[in-house]
């Protein structure tokens, strides 16, 4: 008896030492992934740019070492052929390219209504908000119409130029002599093909697993939207902080770099510029520059989820049996 407690004993510590050497892996890894993006790049220093490319390197050498670490482990966190099937790995590269390129258009969005369009912040925040409330809504739909076909794949791949397209207009839409009217449909767009991929995505992921992997592959599912998310976030940080300040500086060449970065930083300050005003006028072109660049890279990313869909295996809900109940 004590030697069987103390086998359990052991055994439940191997578990717990494994899984504390993958999360370690895993983060340590993300997190020198997500670091350089970042950082400002003001200087092109080869010091500077051999450290983001020896962090990033190393970051994705760690997330590899994970990978392998989760194949030769007894007890690993998810199965390593759950890791490498079709339908979790094209979800995880999906989940990550939809809120990269959602984030890279997405920042300082709000910003851009108030200082171009010369929109209050309530009336920013009810647009910036179309996707977050209008994807919960737009959700009951595509529920419906997946119960109905009893398949996923077909509204994943018919999202996918909607999504792409309603980005790529962006481009040609936000700028400032746009009417509102058409940034806000560029938005519906994203809204409607976003929220029906993000929703297919995770029916991907659970006709690929049973009810005991569910959780595990739901939370590495949940681990790619939060990686793209910040990933998408810096780089919009990235392309704000190379970009503005050197399109202020290019309008407005009388004024001195305190002077500019004082404007460049503070959104009160920009706003208190009637709208008109040279300054006013200098601030809105440079967010005009900014935001094109944004919305090139995000919609340039997400074109990989024309991959990250069509390699999923496609399969009836209806023959997709799951355990029910809790699974302890």
């Amino acid at each position: 008896m004590v030697r069987h407690r103390v086998s359990r004993s052991c055994h439940f510590s191997r578990r717990l030492i494994d899984a504390a050497i993958g999360m370690l892996l895993l983060s340590a890894g993300l997190a020198l992934i997500l670091v350089p993006f970042s950082l400002t790049t003001k200087s092109t220093a080869a010091t500077s740019l051999n450290a983001y490319t020896g962090a990033l390197v190393l970051g994705f050498g760690l997330v590899i070492a994970f990978g392998y670490h989760e194949k030769r482990t007894k007890t690993p966190f998810i199965a390593f052929s759950l890791l490498c099937s079709r339908n979790v790995a094209g979800a995880f590269v999906l989940s990550v390219t939809i809120f990269v390129a959602y984030f890279a258009w997405d920042g300082y969005y709000t910003s851009y209504l108030q200082v171009v369009h010369g929109l209050t912040i309530t009336q920013a925040g009810y647009i910036g908000q179309t996707y977050s409330i209008g994807s919960s809504i737009w959700g009951f739909v595509v529920a419906y119409l997946i119960r109905k076909s009893d398949r996923f794949k077909w509204l994943a791949v018919a999202a996918l130029p909607v999504h792409i397209l309603g980005g790529a207009l962006m481009i040609y839409f936000r700028q400032p002599d746009t009417h509102i009217v058409w940034v806000v449909m560029c938005q519906i767009l994203l809204t409607i093909g976003g929220s029906t991929l993000v929703v297919c995505d995770q029916m991907a992921v659970m006709t690929a697993v049973n009810h005991a992997e569910l959780a595990s592959t739901m939370a590495i599912t949940s681990l790619a939207m939060y990686l793209g998310s910040a990933m998408g976030s810096s780089l919009s940080g990235a392309i704000w902080n190379s970009t503005l300040p050197g399109a202020l500086a290019k309008l407005l060449p009388n004024m001195t770099p305190l002077e500019l970065a004082s404007i460049g930083s503070d959104l009160k300050k920009q706003l208190s510029y009637p709208m008109g005003t040279p300054i006013r006028t200098a601030i809105i072109e440079a967010y005009g520059q900014s935001q094109r660049r944004m919305c090139i890279v995000g919609t340039l990313i997400s074109l990989i989820e024309i991959g990250a869909v069509l390699v999923w295996r496609d399969k009836r809900l209806s023959k997709s049996h799951q355990v029910k109940g809790m699974v302890l």
